[in-house]
């Protein structure tokens, strides 16, 4: 009897599963549809823009890549720039495309590349987003690209992920794959952000310049170095300032919520 009882509590279990599957299946539709009407093209599964985006909606995703776009656009134009002056832009972690949908509007003439560790995210850019030439990242591995290849890098909530190692790392080659004299956009947790820690935080990170708060969001999607990290400026220019000029740092100037700092190869 127990047998039958847990197998019947089993099926149950697998036909909700089933069901949160077809709805999401039907609710792909549905946005991919009033996408196309607004003239959005196609649009990743709610799975993977809730990954890069946290949210299910359709709308906000699109704001939000929009308004992104439209703020590394404003940043450039502190340096005399627009997306349209250079040739070969680069989204590191770019997910499925939130942003790169609509830079390839302030820049049609560019090459755009993305990669990331979301090897999904990446599957769908390759099969859906003709303009961008994606591939998957390892966490620590070299970028697919030979070295001095971008003059333009953007890159929005990675260094807000990473641990210092990582962080070392990934700024090393991203210096070895931009050319000389190119720009990194890096998007940063800064002190709008944690200036309301717990004064032990604080603390830290006025004395370290740095602090990683460790979170259980995403375990299984994840590795386990994604967690949040928080920067103070001074750390960004001596650390960051290692690997490239920092030209100038921006507070806010992403979605109202990421500082900007920007980065020039020497």
């Amino acid at each position: 009897m127990m047998d039958n009882i847990a197998r019947s509590g089993i099926r149950m279990v697998e036909g909700y599963f089933g069901f949160l599957k077809f709805i999401g299946y039907q609710a792909t539709l549905v946005d991919e549809a009033l996408s196309q009407l607004a003239g959005h093209g196609e649009v990743p599964p709610m799975h993977l823009r809730m990954r890069v985006h946290g949210r299910p909606d359709l709308g906000s995703f699109l704001d939000v890549g929009s308004r992104c776009a439209q703020d590394l656009q404003a940043a450039l134009a502190t340096q005399g720039k627009q997306f349209a002056d250079f040739g070969q832009i680069l989204d590191f972690g770019c997910g499925s495309g939130r942003t790169l949908r609509w830079v390839t509007k302030l820049a049609p003439q560019s090459q755009l590349y993305g990669t990331d560790i979301d090897g999904d995210a990446i599957a769908w850019v390759q099969g859906h987003l003709d303009y961008v030439s994606a591939s998957v990242n390892g966490q620590k591995a070299p970028l697919p690209y030979p070295g001095d290849s971008f003059d333009l890098i953007y890159s929005i909530s990675v260094f807000t992920h990473m641990d210092e190692e990582h962080q070392f790392f990934w700024l090393e080659e991203l210096r070895r794959v931009m050319r000389p004299g190119g720009l990194l956009l890096a998007s940063l947790h800064g002190h709008d952000l944690w200036k309301a820690f717990p004064p032990e935080a604080v603390k830290q990170l006025q004395q370290e310049g740095v602090f990683v708060a460790k979170t259980r969001l995403w375990d299984g999607v994840f590795p386990e170095w994604y967690q949040n990290t928080y920067h103070s400026v001074e750390y960004v220019t001596s650390n960051f300032g290692k690997y490239f000029d920092v030209v100038d740092y921006l507070p806010l100037a992403l979605d109202a919520n990421h500082d900007i700092a920007i980065l020039r190869k020497r």
